[in-house]
């Protein structure tokens, strides 16, 4: 499932209870195998269902951070 690979990638690059940066981003996203669409809305999942928080400084995306209910 696409949620599972999203918050694999995020654990392997940033693991527990580290925010990743905004140049952990991209090889998130490159270890989930997704598209950059696939991959974002994904994110955008789980953030609506409170499984990861998203950190938006100036309309970007600075830091994911997975909730430790997850992990």
């Amino acid at each position: 499932m696409n949620s599972e690979k999203v918050l694999n990638a995020i654990r392997a690059v940033a693991p527990a209870e580290r925010p990743t940066s905004n140049s952990r981003i991209k090889p998130i996203r490159q270890l989930t195998g997704l598209s950059f669409n696939e991959f974002w809305q994904v994110v955008l999942d789980l953030e609506d269902i409170n499984l990861i928080s998203l950190e938006i400084v100036d309309n970007e995306i600075k830091n994911i951070l997975i909730h430790e209910s997850v992990e």
